[in-house]
């Protein structure tokens, strides 16, 4: 296998990753309730305060068994 080979498969898992994290968005509708979903602080027109929150959320609900 050469370097383009390498190069061509580490990009086919890295899509498939993305692909992967976006079906399983897509199946989790959240809902505006105008609390963050992750810390409960009180906001507007979002799900979550800023991308700290989101990413502590998400990194939560992919621990969890389906």
């Amino acid at each position: 296998m050469d370097e383009a080979d390498k190069g061509n498969e580490t990009a086919e898992l890295t899509l498939q990753s993305y692909i992967n994290k976006i079906r399983k968005r897509a199946n989790t509708t959240l809902l505006v309730t105008g609390f963050c979903y992750n810390c409960e602080e009180e906001i507007r027109n979002r799900l979550f305060c800023d991308a700290e929150c989101r990413d502590d959320y998400e990194k939560r609900e992919n621990r969890k068994p389906r």
